[in-house]
């Protein structure tokens, strides 16, 4: 492992956990045999590397200085407040059902004092869950997919304090979905475009990508001017966008409204909707 500063140190879990019939399943990981260099601290850049590497993490995971999921690992925040004083990466390269991945069951916070970065997956809260879940980071990065699922009661969220961007400043890239309720918040600014080969799903009227000022509506959302990606709406979803926008209309790329849902999703425009095949 690379030590990536004087005071760190790189660690990950030690052992594989298997069920009887060999199938990789979550650990704990509560002992500091359970890691090469002991339990993570506040020195620790932690890897997740691989299937046996899967971690559950059921109580905090504290505070350690970075996180990196890689080559399928899984971390999986059951409960908890757990903090990482640098950046979390999820990079993967997708291979069947697997794909490295970050969850965060109901009731779990993860605040991320640098950039999340993420090329395999996310999965924040359940859609029948009874507890908040969230994601706290400076900035985001996505070329993966991140699904946010709420519920009436449990909002999952990922609270930014950057301005609006995927990476790219006003741009959303990678498969961003947002059900029941859910949100993600950005200090200020606006998505003006879904990218190409990039997609937009929210479902129900309480899913939101909004700014600071008013999470209670898709406020980020309002100066969306081009959709090369795909914009879908299922299940009551809305969005008022200010002025003109330019859609796609190709095989890789539209606006779908409620085309499994039973209806009640609107794109409302204050200005003109164009279609650019």
């Amino acid at each position: 492992m690379i030590q990536l500063a004087a005071c760190t140190r790189s660690i990950h879990p030690s052992t594989t956990s298997t069920d009887p019939a060999g199938a990789v399943r979550g650990r704990e990981r509560a002992a500091p045999t359970d890691w090469s260099a002991g339990l993570p601290d506040s020195t620790s850049d932690v890897v997740i590397k691989g299937l046996g590497a899967r971690t559950d993490v059921t109580a905090s995971f504290g505070t350690v200085a970075s996180i990196g999921i890689n080559t399928k690992g899984v971390l999986n925040f059951e409960a908890g407040a757990s903090s990482v004083t640098g950046g979390v990466s999820i990079r993967s390269q997708l291979s069947g059902r697997h794909t490295s991945t970050l969850y965060l069951d109901e009731g779990s916070s993860l605040t991320i004092g640098g950039r999340l970065t993420n090329s395999g997956f996310i999965l924040i809260g359940l859609n029948n869950g009874t507890t908040a879940s969230t994601i706290q980071a400076a900035a985001l990065s996505n070329t993966g997919i991140i699904h946010l699922n709420g519920s009436s009661t449990a909002q999952a969220t990922i609270d930014l304090t950057s301005a609006a961007g995927f990476g790219t400043k006003g741009t959303l890239t990678g498969d961003v979905e947002l059900s029941g309720d859910a949100l993600i918040e950005f200090k200020g600014g606006q998505i003006t475009t879904i990218a190409a080969n990039s997609d937009l799903v929210l479902q129900g009227p309480h899913a939101f990508v909004a700014d600071a000022s008013d999470t209670n509506t898709n406020s980020a959302l309002e100066r969306l001017s081009t959709v090369t990606g795909v914009l879908e709406l299922e299940n009551g979803a809305t969005i008022t966008i200010a002025g003109g926008v330019s859609i796609s209309d190709n095989a890789s790329g539209g606006l779908f409204l409620d085309s499994y849902s039973a209806g009640g999703s609107s794109l409302t425009k204050r200005s003109h909707i164009s279609s650019a095949r």
